[in-house]
């Protein structure tokens, strides 16, 4: 598929290494799920806290839970990331 790129996924030590290396006066910062995009000429950020974590181990991923995000028709749809 032409300009495909495959994504890297992150691994849980990694993400274990790099909150480990933050400053304790981080500690009280919330938690969100960012996803930036572009739309024309604009670049924008939506961003979700995060309100949950779990563990699937028959597919060896921690899921991150966001907060419902609304759908068109009003009725919200819990996400992960």
């Amino acid at each position: 598929m032409a300009g495909y790129q495959k994504i890297k996924k992150m691994k849980l030590s990694e993400l274990k290494q790099w909150i480990n290396s933050l400053p304790d006066e981080f500690l009280d910062f919330n938690v969100v799920n960012s996803q930036e995009g572009i739309m024309e000429e604009f670049t924008y950020r939506l961003d979700n806290p995060v309100i949950a974590v779990d563990v699937d181990e028959s597919d060896s991923e921690i899921l991150i839970f966001t907060n419902p995000i609304p759908d068109n028709d009003g009725e919200s749809t819990p996400t992960g990331i």
